[in-house]
């Protein structure tokens, strides 16, 4: 169920610099308001909705990992 609250999500490696994954979560977000991207991804059937910014993100798989865990 996790994958409906949360959507394709895009992870990078264990241990990345900071930096970089500030720098790919601007990227993706930047992306996502892009309108031509916008209008790709209608016609290829993928959701367009509201981006979910990086932190907020990992703040969700530590949630359900943890639900995960608990079990």
């Amino acid at each position: 169920m996790s994958v409906d609250g949360i959507g394709l999500a895009m992870v990078g490696p264990a241990g990345m610099p900071g930096e970089r994954t500030d720098i790919l979560r601007n990227a993706f977000l930047a992306m996502a308001a892009d309108k031509d991207y916008q209008a790709d991804a209608v016609k290829a059937d993928q959701p367009v909705g509201a981006p979910i910014g990086g932190a907020q993100l990992a703040a969700m798989i530590d949630d359900v990992a943890s639900a995960a865990s608990r079990r």
